[in-house]
């Protein structure tokens, strides 16, 4: 494998932490696409929907689960969604999610000893808990919507949930609220678009000024008057499911602009931070997507994969964030898919699961799944 600086710089202060002041400078570390393996295509058994990515959580050392939703056409065709897991090795045969059917990919996260499902119909949002030895429970509508599933991750000693409201002008306002152990949701409150919080929720440094005479004459000043910002330049929106991941003390939230296909980046500590661009991309401008990105932390790095623009079949593109900042992207060599693949960090290596590039004829599509080490 080729050689790696692991170099990560994390520093924590009393409400959250601090990112690098070079994380917007170009990424050096000696990290490549060429320690993606090849990736291999699952048995015929894990036929999936070909409008529908799968979602993969990691449930411990060399294990994991993924959820999907299955596609098929014997007499009728039916869909629904099914789970299987691995421990390092072959895919279990899959099994139903009792009861569930998404219309977009869902979120899955390992949250206090349980295995989480968010999933959507629509823009009603549903959850699921797996636990070993006992299965899936049944699907509780949840009380808020969102545009595609929700994105979940563990944080702190919580769950943190952002959703897309559907029902804001424009739409896709991003919202966040958290769920304790006891499955109890708090309030929710909107990301806005800081521009005094420092990253992570450490707060900016106050800068006294010198001290100066103050003049005892009387200065007339003009009346002038404070320019309109709509609320659309306060909050940060997305059209479907963001990308929401742990990494170095900090919660990193990854995602299309809006309706754009500009990709930008906030992080939460204890208060969220300023939005920013995901920096590297074609010409020296922000990177783009046509499909939200997938992130997961592994080895001290942040890994980002998204499907390349233009037509399909599409390659699947990679970057990272180091202490250095954001890599370009590159693209992983000899895959391809249609959707958004999925990322689960194991013990030795980050497992990456994606739907073929092409459809059957009955709209079913295969799976895929390689991994980086």
């Amino acid at each position: 494998m080729t050689s790696k600086l692991w170099l990560v710089i994390s520093v924590l202060a009393s409400a959250g932490c601090v990112e690098p002041e070079a994380e917007l400078s170009s990424a050096a570390q000696d990290l490549s696409a060429l320690d993606w393996s090849s990736d291999l295509k699952l048995d015929s058994d894990f036929s999936a929907s070909f409008a529908v990515e799968p979602a993969v959580v990691s449930i411990g050392g060399s294990g994991a689960i993924m959820v999907y939703q299955a596609h098929s056409c014997a007499w009728s065709c039916s869909s629904h969604l099914k789970w299987a897991s691995t421990s390092g090795g072959n895919w279990s045969d899959p099994e139903d999610v009792p009861g569930a059917n998404t219309t977009s990919r869902p979120s899955l996260a390992r949250f206090n000893g349980h295995v989480y499902l968010f999933y959507a119909s629509g823009t009603d949002q549903y959850m699921a808990r797996y636990d070993s030895g006992v299965g899936w429970t049944g699907s509780t509508l949840l009380p808020f919507s969102s545009l595609g599933a929700v994105a979940i991750a563990p944080y702190g000693s919580s769950l943190v949930i952002v959703r897309a409201d559907p029902g804001s002008s424009p739409h896709g306002q991003l919202s966040w609220r958290t769920m304790d152990t006891a499955e109890r949701f708090s309030a929710e409150q909107p990301i806005a678009r800081s521009t005094t919080a420092a990253s992570c929720g450490a707060p900016r440094p106050v800068l006294t000024p010198a001290a100066a005479s103050i003049p005892t004459t009387v200065i007339s000043l003009p009346v002038t008057t404070v320019p309109f910002i709509p609320l659309e330049y306060l909050y940060e929106y997305a059209t479907s499911t963001p990308a929401l991941a742990a990494h170095a003390g900090c919660l990193y939230l990854v995602n299309r602009d809006g309706a754009s296909d500009k990709l930008v980046f906030n992080t939460f500590g204890g208060a969220w931070g300023s939005q920013r661009d995901v920096p590297n991309g074609t010409g020296g401008a922000p990177q783009t997507s046509t499909r939200q990105p997938a992130i997961a932390s592994f080895a001290g790095i942040l890994h980002m994969v998204r499907p390349s623009d233009g037509a399909a079949p599409a390659n699947i593109k990679w970057s990272y964030l180091d202490s250095q900042g954001w890599s370009a992207a590159t693209t992983v060599p000899n895959q391809n898919t249609t959707g958004t693949p999925a990322l689960a960090p194991l013990a030795n290596w980050l497992l990456m699961v994606h739907l073929a590039s092409y459809a059957n004829t009955d709209s079913s599509a295969a799976i895929w799944s390689s991994y980086y080490q």
